[in-house]
Order: C-alpha cells, then structure tokens, then sequence
C-alpha cells in the first residue's frame, strides 16, 4: 500500500473511532464489536479512596493498533477524571507510559 493511501486508511479508521461511555469504562467499536477499551475503577492504590480513579487495564484490537486509539482513550479517561474533579492513578502499563509521555495529561495524576 503507498504512503499516502495508508495514510487516508489511518485517518478514517481514527474518524471512525468514536468513542463510547459504559460502566466505568470508555471504548471503541468497531464492526459492531468493542474494539478498543480502558477500564477504570474508583479507590487508590492503598484502597478506596474518594475523589480518585484507577486505570486497571486498556486493550486495543489489532484492526486499531497503531492508530492512536490507545492514546485517545488514556485522554478521554483525563478528561473525565478534569471534569469529575477526580485524580488518576495510572495502574495499567499502557495508560502510565501514555501519561509519562504526554505532560500535558499530568495534572490528574496522584
């Protein structure tokens, strides 16, 4: 496939992403199917706790790798946690190396 089609592929795939609120997760269909997720759950890494989130686990199906679905669902779970007045603490490997990365992401962080 040449580069500039390639290209167009990746950004109607990104297009196509919507993505989408369930019960302490967001995710991304596609095909009917969720394709992409990032799960979250209240409490601290020392337990419950108010006022905080944990992002236990994020998943992003091979049709969407490389995409930049992933990333896009650590910065929807961010702005979730700005507009809920709610701190994050990034347990999940892929969520912490996304936020290591981004410092524009660390203002939610524990």
């Amino acid at each position: 496939m040449h580069d500039h089609l390639r290209d167009e592929h990746r950004e109607e795939m990104h297009m196509m992403s919507e993505i989408l609120q369930g019960a302490n997760e967001f995710y991304v269909e596609h095909d009917g199917e969720k394709a992409a997720t990032i799960e979250f759950e209240p409490g601290s890494e020392g337990g419950e706790g108010p006022g905080v989130i944990m992002i236990t686990h994020t998943f992003v199906s091979e049709e969407l790798r490389g995409e930049g679905v992933g990333v896009d669902l650590v910065k929807q779970v961010v702005q979730y946690a700005r507009d809920n007045e709610l701190k994050v603490v990034p347990m999940c490997s892929f969520a912490s190396s996304v936020m290591d990365k981004h410092t524009e992401l660390q203002d939610v962080l524990v």
